[in-house]
């Protein structure tokens, strides 16, 4: 899933227009350290943690390869494409590629960007 950005962005030494979360990628056991990374750092966090914006964001920080906190400086707009496109990911998944495209349409579309 891409997702363009309303501005640049620096993480770490590299810029980015747009995010390229790349879920599809991902393994089991890239999960189950995303898991592990977000007990760590939620330790009061709610019974269902796909709920949870801070889920979202360490699946998609480790999609991306860019540092948790790196994505904690986006902006409204920018944080709310990235964690819904990740929470509706993680509740449907792709079953096409028309599905991402039209999904990744809509959270352009809800956000205005």
């Amino acid at each position: 899933m891409k997702i363009k950005l309303s501005q640049v962005y620096n993480f770490g030494s590299k810029e980015f227009e747009e995010l390229d979360i790349n879920i599809e990628e991902m393994t089991g056991k890239d999960f189950i350290q995303c898991e592990k990374e977000f007990k760590a750092r939620n330790k009061d966090a709610g019974a269902v943690k796909e709920l949870e914006d801070s889920w979202a964001l360490t699946v998609a920080a480790k999609a991306i390869n860019v540092k948790y906190g790196d994505l904690l400086i986006l902006k409204s707009a920018d944080y709310l494409k990235v964690v819904n496109g990740v929470k509706r990911f993680l509740s449907k998944g792709w079953d096409e590629k028309e599905d991402q495209k039209n999904i990744t349409e809509e959270i352009t579309e809800e956000t205005g960007a």
